[in-house]
């Protein structure tokens, strides 16, 4: 699958779930090495520290030992020596049953010979204490205060420096697992360290791949955009990928081509517009032509009509002229007997000719009338 055809969504997902198995890394390696840590400090506090603190105290019994051996040879009181005993006895079994719990514990070769040191120190130790407690039973006060000196110190060292030899191993020991613990506190801070820079890093490379994914094409379709506001229909642009910024490219890309198709169509249906405008603009001049000429025909025949109507007018008053001279003859015929007559004959003939006359008259102005009003009509519709 190419990564560029990869979504958006796919590419958040993706993101997501790497930085959450770097978290998931990071508390894995956090829980394995605090629980070194925790075994480590588990060994301290419930095994090295309690070992030594026992061993403190054994050294501490030791010496309540040595102190009551002390006094009952110091002290003239039966009743005080006999606490004093009793004193010593309570220490020896309180050290028994700190041996004891140091035998349970203790695993190592080492420790466990060391142990057996201890062991065989305190037998000899419990021995001269017997010994030492019997010449004092004896009322012998001056040989036990000899023994005390010369036979029951040297192996009361003897036993101190057994128990400090254990100690020391225990201290060592104890040394040890604070080391371990710092250093897996240490190997936790490097690998939170390292988990940390590792998580940055793939972070940053994340981001930059996502935000370029996303800005890239969104700035490119922006500038699209502005150039299509500001009537830019040229400006040219390539998709590619499926996701969903490829995808807006593409409607982008479909919506340009559509503009383009449409204003082309726009400007094949503007020219011819303009075409047929131009066309309109020559038939109106070639009309107003024709009714300028029309205008001059009528104007042409209105004059013709005015010099026939002037004819047809003469030759009324020529007729009314005849029509009196008619009536001249008449009364002169009148006069002159027969040939009155005649000139009477004469005369009607006139008379119908002068009354033909008027009706041609009449009918020449009715149809010059007509022919006013019908070009007139025509120069209405012309100009219309």
């Amino acid at each position: 699958m190419n990564l560029s055809d990869m979504k958006i969504s796919a590419r958040l997902i993706l993101g997501f779930a790497i930085m959450g198995f770097l978290i998931m890394a990071l508390g894995a390696v956090a829980l394995w090495r605090s629980s070194a840590i925790q075994d480590d400090f588990r060994t301290v506090t419930d095994q090295r520290i309690p070992r030594v603190a026992m061993l403190n105290e054994v050294k501490g019994q030791l010496n309540q030992i040595a102190i009551g051996m002390r006094n009952i040879a110091l002290v003239d009181d039966a009743a005080e020596q006999k606490r004093q005993q009793g004193a010593v006895l309570a220490a020896r079994q309180k050290i028994g049953e700190l041996l004891a719990r140091l035998k349970a514990d203790i695993s190592t070769a080492r420790g466990k010979e060391l142990l057996g040191a201890i062991e065989a120190q305190r037998a000899r130790y419990i021995e001269a204490q017997n010994r030492y407690m019997a010449l004092v039973s004896e009322g012998n006060v001056a040989g036990a205060r000899a023994y005390l000196l010369t036979e029951v110190r040297p192996v009361l060292d003897t036993y101190f420096g057994a128990v400090d030899a254990l100690i020391a191993f225990q201290s060592d020991l104890l040394d040890e697992a604070v080391k371990n613990a710092q250093s897996d506190v240490l190997a936790i801070q490097n690998a939170v360290w390292l988990s940390v820079v590792l998580g940055l890093v793939v972070a940053g490379v994340l981001a930059t791949w996502i935000i370029r994914a996303i800005t890239v094409p969104l700035q490119r379709a922006v500038d699209v955009a502005r150039a299509v506001a500001a009537g830019d229909l040229g400006v040219q642009m390539q998709a590619q990928g499926r996701n969903e910024t490829a995808q807006l490219l593409h409607a982008l890309q479909q919506m340009l081509q559509g503009l383009r198709a449409v204003v082309s169509q726009v400007r094949s249906g503007s020219e011819g517009v303009a075409s047929a405008s131009s066309q309109i603009a020559q038939a109106n001049n070639d009309l107003s032509a024709r009714t300028e000429q029309q205008a001059s025909a009528l104007q042409q025949t209105a004059a013709s009509m005015e010099q026939l109507n002037s004819t047809v007018r003469q030759n009324a008053d020529n007729a009314r002229q005849a029509n009196q001279l008619a009536l001249s003859a008449t009364t002169v015929a009148e006069r002159g007997g027969s040939v009155v007559g005649q000139v009477v004959h004469t005369m009607k003939g006139i008379n119908e000719s002068s009354q033909r006359i008027a009706d041609i008259i009449q009918v020449i102005d009715g149809i010059a009338f007509q022919t006013n009003i019908l070009a007139l009509n025509a120069a209405v519709e012309a100009a219309r």
